[in-house]
């Protein structure tokens, strides 16, 4: 991630999700449990991580493929 990213917006959003996203990301923000991810030693400037644009709660998505991508991309972000 750059360094100008602000991660705690975005997971505070996740926050008034139902659900294991809500849990999750209230878990993470109390007691100053959230760490900035690590910067590695190499940015090849090729694009940033994906991540979600904003939060959504999954049972929304009609689609069963849309939401099965949309979950992998939030856990896989939250983790």
């Amino acid at each position: 991630f750059r360094p100008e990213f602000e991660h705690i917006p975005l997971i505070q959003s996740f926050q008034a999700i139902d659900g294991i996203f809500g849990e999750y990301s209230s878990k993470l923000l109390s007691n100053n449990n959230f760490q900035n991810p690590r910067a590695g030693p190499n940015d090849d400037s090729a694009h940033p991580p994906i991540t979600p644009c904003k939060a959504v709660d999954p049972q929304s998505i009609r689609d069963n493929n849309q939401r099965s991508v949309y979950t992998l991309v939030v856990k896989h972000y939250l983790a």
